[in-house]
């Protein structure tokens, strides 16, 4: 079975936003499945899968 990877994008734009979040919600279920889904969201969080360009650099966010 294959690992798979992802890879953090931190965005500065998002900062404040995540200044402001309780982090005691990591250590709840729900918690961490909430902002999980909400840095992927964001794009913060991303499956680069078999488009990670050779120079290392992630491919362009598509946005539906």
């Amino acid at each position: 079975m294959s690992s798979d990877s992802f890879c953090l994008s931190a965005q500065a734009r998002f900062d404040s936003k995540w200044l402001k979040t309780d982090l005691q919600l990591a250590f709840t279920r729900d918690g961490l499945c909430g902002l999980w889904n909400e840095m992927v969201k964001d794009g913060e969080i991303v499956y680069p899968g078999t488009e990670l360009i050779q120079s290392g650099e992630l491919p362009p966010r598509k946005d539906n």
